[in-house]
């Protein structure tokens, strides 16, 4: 495709490191990763703008300059990122509103995928 680097499946939603030019096989992809990587990190953050033609996401509070900007590339369903500014000298937060329901019951199953012996009845 391109001699940019492309993000791929499975991934450690901690430790998500992103470049400038970075591709993600379609939008849902990357708004996935990027939702993943903000909660597991216990961090605010919100889309400013999502559509069919872009992706750009903020960091929220006070004196922020993190963001990231991607688009399709060449008219495919992949996205690359265009800009990115990764300075966020930010605290935790333990109330991110991105932790819906259905984002925990994704986390569960890969858990339970992964680690089917974890879950046994007295455990839950």
């Amino acid at each position: 495709m391109t001699s940019f680097p492309e993000f791929k499946e499975p991934y450690d939603p901690k430790n998500i490191k992103s470049t400038l030019g970075l591709f993600f096989k379609s939008r849902q992809f990357l708004k996935k990763v990027l939702i993943d990587y903000f909660v597991h990190n216990f961090h605010s953050f919100k889309f400013d703008k999502i559509d069919k033609q872009r992706v750009k996401m903020i960091r929220t509070g006070k004196d922020y300059e993190w963001k990231i900007y991607a688009s399709p590339y060449n008219n495919t369903d992949a996205f690359q990122v265009k800009t990115y500014h990764q300075y966020h000298p930010c605290s935790m937060v333990h109330d991110n509103k991105r932790a819906s329901d259905s984002w925990l019951a994704s986390q569960w199953v890969k858990t339970l995928k992964m680690e089917p012996q974890s879950f046994k009845t007295k455990s839950v």
